[in-house]
């Protein structure tokens, strides 16, 4: 083999293990960053995978559960017609899945603060309360196409 393209494969070989290093890096430090609300990382990964397995049933669920806020603003959803309903309602089941990393990170930083454990669980539960609310929010001013 000659000399040259020695060389070509041994820049390429580093030049892999540099780019597969950064990456392993960039997961190292994702994960310790999400260590500490995994769980609730996992729980809205569980969570968006059943809005899209509960084909928009999720959704039409948050949508009940923001009721006092949404219902006077929108009506019944059972009234809703067109071919944005189930792409809306598919749309909210599987985003609210994003809210529990949030609402995870506000309860840790609850409980680094010493704030109690039913106020964190307070916290958390309105985040996704709130969440669901603003998602549909989201949805109903700009329906999917």
């Amino acid at each position: 083999m000659p000399e040259q393209m020695q060389h070509i494969i041994r820049h390429m070989f580093t030049l892999l293990i540099t780019i597969i290093g950064a990456i392993l890096r960039i997961v190292m430090r994702i994960t310790k960053w999400l260590s500490p609300i995994k769980c609730s990382v996992f729980a809205g990964a569980g969570v968006a995978f059943l809005g899209l397995l509960s084909m928009g049933a999720l959704g039409i669920a948050l949508f009940y559960a923001g009721w006092p806020i949404l219902g006077p603003l929108y009506g019944n959803p059972d009234d809703f017609r067109g071919d944005w309903v189930w792409p809306a309602f598919l749309f909210t089941g599987i985003s609210w899945g994003l809210a529990f990393p949030l609402a995870g990170w506000a309860s840790l930083w609850l409980a680094r603060n010493r704030i109690g454990v039913w106020a964190q669980r307070a916290a958390y539960a309105l985040i996704l309360w709130v969440s669901a609310i603003l998602l549909w929010l989201l949805v109903m001013t700009f329906p999917p196409a």
